[in-house]
């Protein structure tokens, strides 16, 4: 549930002053956690495919005949 507590305070505060429902409030909360855990997942789906850190065009041989 961290990521809910990334966006907590600034919920609490629009909570507070009546600016948000408490289904918007509430939705807010779920949205920014499953945000947090695609972000995350992603993360881990990188460091498991053991990609290289850089690759881009510059690096690749053109000269290389399949």
């Amino acid at each position: 549930m961290s990521g809910m507590m990334a966006s907590l305070d600034q919920a609490l505060r629009e909570a507070e002053t009546g600016s948000v429902s408490y289904l918007d409030y509430t939705i807010r909360l779920l949205q920014s956690e499953a945000l947090h855990r695609e972000q995350k997942d992603a993360e881990r789906r990188l460091k498991t495919a053991h990609l290289p850190r850089v690759n881009d065009l510059n690096m690749y041989d053109y000269a290389f005949d399949n």
